[in-house]
């Protein structure tokens, strides 16, 4: 072989590896994003769940729109989450942990972190619901653990 065939075949290995690398990175950062939105739409599910409670009649199950009775185990009976060693109300699936972090008075705070990792961090999303004015805000972030 020639020294411009030689050239011209390393260059293409070359190349082929950097497209390679440049692959594994695009996907490790596509399941990343797929999973921060994943767990934003289910907290948002949680979040229209909670309204609903908030709006049915006590004599129905619901809160019948009376503050007292929204408490973080009332919050984790209608959206299924147990109570795990710690006394925390959560839920775990193939996309992370949910969390109550607040059930009180009229605000509903839900957090979760996703399983995908991305350096040290996974995606942290935390809904407020403010249930006397019926809005869902969500924040999305990134975070290593939950924050206390």
């Amino acid at each position: 072989m020639g020294m411009q065939q030689l050239l011209i075949v390393a260059l293409v290995v070359i190349l082929v590896g950097v497209a390679i690398v440049v692959g594994i990175a695009m996907l490790g950062t596509n399941a990343y994003n797929s999973n921060r939105s994943a767990l934003s739409s289910e907290l948002q599910y949680f979040g229209s769940l909670v309204l609903q409670y908030w709006k049915m009649p006590e004599m129905m199950g619901g809160a019948g729109m009376n503050t007292s009775v929204v408490t973080e185990s009332a919050v984790s009976s209608i959206l299924g989450f147990a109570v795990n060693s710690d006394g925390v109300f959560m839920l775990s699936n193939d996309n992370g942990e949910y969390r109550i972090k607040r059930a009180r008075s009229n605000v509903v705070v839900l957090v979760a972190l996703g399983k995908e990792k991305k350096e040290d961090n996974h995606p942290y999303v935390e809904t407020t619901i403010q249930l006397e004015t019926g809005t869902i805000n969500t924040v999305v972030s990134d975070a290593p653990t939950f924050p206390q």
